[in-house]
């Protein structure tokens, strides 16, 4: 029941916003119909990342399809947890070490994938400072191993981080784009390789690639390009 309240809101409603009042462009959409089953990654800047995402998807993916989020930000109160849940089809799930319900995060969403539920993971585990891309996370590659007949669908967002940034409260219309790539599947049966599997079928689909990470201004990074957060 719930899917059938909360789809028609994306699909006519969060998906036009995003496209003629945002400005927000997806592009190779095509690529998300080609598998029923996935684990969608991409660069993360903003809450929009998500939930542009999830407008996306045809009604079947959608109900199929859970967003993994931050137990430690988004569980904070109970309405926050229960919002989350219902309207961005959150999963929610604890950091590294801790148990909900008695499974860690990897096993938790391990179980889902075994089930027949795609993902969206955001391998940075956080939001970032727009244009800037911290580390990956290992998780999303443990998973790609531990689950080979799954592929993952990488994802860049171009821009959208400037229209609602972390600490942003309203969305500001800009140009911008989500760029879909085409599914793969991972060919290594090592965790670092399929990570820098996962990081590079990323950032191979950024329009404006950066040979030298240093070179740009701070007001050149805010226009999209790629730098990486130094620690």
């Amino acid at each position: 029941m719930k899917n059938y309240i909360v789809y028609p809101v994306y699909r006519m409603l969060l998906r036009p916003f995003f496209q003629f009042l945002l400005g927000i462009r997806f592009l190779n959409r095509k690529h998300l119909k080609q598998t029923p089953q996935f684990i969608l990654v991409g660069n993360h800047n903003s809450h929009l990342d998500s939930i542009s995402l999830l407008s996306m998807l045809n009604f079947q993916q959608f109900k199929q399809t859970k967003n993994v989020a931050s137990y430690d930000y988004f569980g904070k109160s109970s309405l926050t947890k229960h919002l989350t849940q219902f309207w961005v089809n959150g999963v929610l799930i604890q950091k590294k070490g801790k148990k909900n319900d008695g499974e860690t995060a990897l096993e938790a969403m391990d179980r889902l994938l075994k089930e027949g539920k795609s993902l969206i993971i955001f391998p940075e585990g956080s939001r970032g400072k727009p244009g800037i891309v911290g580390d990956f996370k290992h998780g999303v590659a443990v998973l790609l191993k531990q689950n080979p007949g799954i592929p993952f669908i990488p994802v860049f967002f171009d821009g959208v981080g400037r229209i609602m940034p972390r600490g942003g409260s309203f969305p500001l219309p800009l140009n911008s784009k989500v760029i879909i790539g085409s599914p793969k599947y991972s060919k290594s049966k090592e965790i670092e390789n399929i990570l820098e599997e996962v990081r590079a079928s990323i950032f191979e689909l950024n329009p404006n690639p950066m040979v030298n990470h240093n070179q740009f201004s701070e007001e050149e990074q805010f226009s999209g390009v790629v730098q990486t957060q130094k620690q």
